[in-house]
């Protein structure tokens, strides 16, 4: 009986020091030339355009979080920003709906011009049909990989991840900025961390989440997650109906674990306090103007079933998603979601959630979504 007692005192000092890791956000100043924000970058509370370069940056506020986030983005490039698709844009009309496509693409084993082409009719190759003759859509892109030349030196180290290298050889798939200049769309992508050391097979790589779209982006925001495991870099941008309509779209990749002592510590609260984060960052936005009529959120939560309290948390922050489906999108299990909110009056609507069946390549099954217009208003 003492034993039983002892072993339930300690589950709840454990679950009692979980609640008790802040997941707080804040807005913060990064100047252009910098890929991420310093450890003493100034907090931006007083209202104004925090970013020169046009990216809105979040950060977990914990300095733990910013001393760790800031040893690894100094191994990583700047994020990327080409918000206008450079051979024309389409137009999301109020009859037609918007395709949300949600994939992780296991750093260049997912064909991504094959689905481009497959899922939404859209050749890369110069042929039609090309983007901007194509129906909406936007990409929400996790594990894509940058091939930059100039990134610093990287060795092994716990601040330089292991090479992700699924069987591509160089030069046979492109990177996320080529395959956006190759498919003529807009982009942004932040990175999170390095493909591998400099010593390795991949040298001169970095990897984090990217939105690709056939409709001018705007507003691009970066969040620098609470850092668990590895640093995640979570991206957002805004499109915008013809009809004024704004949609708010987020790639996030989540941790699979963090170190076995803060597993312990935290109850292995990795994921909820990474999520919890991603949406304290989202509730702050307005401040900075961002205001949109609804969000939309593609996420590899690395979670593995579908009661997992990450999962939890998020469908009761957003209520209006679509229910999974049972369906796993990775080795069995059901690590891949989107989820979705309006605004109280917008008359964008989810339907038509779905896994897709076919990987092209990657080990993960894309998930697709179309938001629509209500008829009510």
């Amino acid at each position: 009986m003492r034993r039983r007692v002892l072993l339930l005192l300690a589950v709840g000092l454990l679950g009692a020091a979980a609640c008790t890791y802040p997941h707080r956000m804040e807005r913060v100043v990064v100047p252009p030339s910098a890929g991420c924000p310093a450890v003493e970058a100034r907090v931006d509370s007083d209202g104004d355009q925090p970013s020169p370069n046009g990216l809105v940056w979040y950060r977990a506020a914990e300095r733990r979080d910013r001393e760790l986030a800031a040893r690894w983005c100094a191994t990583v490039g700047a994020p990327e920003l080409r918000l206008e698709p450079d051979r024309g844009a389409a137009s999301w009309r109020p009859e037609q709906p918007l395709t949300i496509l949600s994939w992780n693409m296991w750093i260049g084993g997912g064909d991504l011009l094959r689905l481009l082409q497959a899922e939404l009719g859209v050749r890369c190759d110069g042929t039609p049909p090309g983007a901007a003759g194509a129906p909406p859509f936007a990409l929400l892109l996790q594990e894509v990989w940058r091939y930059a030349p100039g990134l610093p030196v990287a060795e092994p180290s716990r601040i330089v991840p292991f090479s992700i290298d699924p069987g591509r050889l160089e030069g046979e798939d492109p990177d996320i900025v080529t395959a956006a200049e190759r498919c003529g769309l807009s982009l942004v992508y932040a990175p999170s961390g390095r493909n591998g050391p400099d010593s390795g097979p991949r040298p001169s790589e970095d990897k984090g989440n990217a939105i690709l779209s056939n409709l001018i982006l705007s507003e691009p925001v970066a969040f620098d997650l609470p850092l668990e495991g590895g640093r995640k870099v979570a991206v957002g941008a805004t499109v915008t109906a013809t009809d004024g309509a704004t949609l708010r779209v987020v790639s996030v990749h989540l941790d699979v674990a963090s170190t076995l002592v803060r597993t312990v510590l935290s109850g292995n609260g990795t994921r909820v306090r990474q999520a919890m984060g991603l949406v304290d960052a989202l509730a702050r936005t307005p401040d900075a103007g961002l205001e949109v009529d609804a969000t939309v959120i593609g996420a590899d939560m690395n979670t593995w079933a579908g009661n997992e309290a990450a999962l939890q948390r998020m469908f009761r922050t957003f209520p209006q998603s679509p229910p999974w489906d049972g369906l796993a999108t990775r080795a069995g299990v059901p690590t891949d979601h989107i989820f979705f909110e309006a605004e109280p009056g917008a008359r964008l609507v989810p339907s038509g959630y779905a896994r897709v069946e076919e990987r092209f390549g990657s080990d993960h099954h894309p998930r697709r979504l179309s938001i629509s217009r209500s008829e009510s208003r």
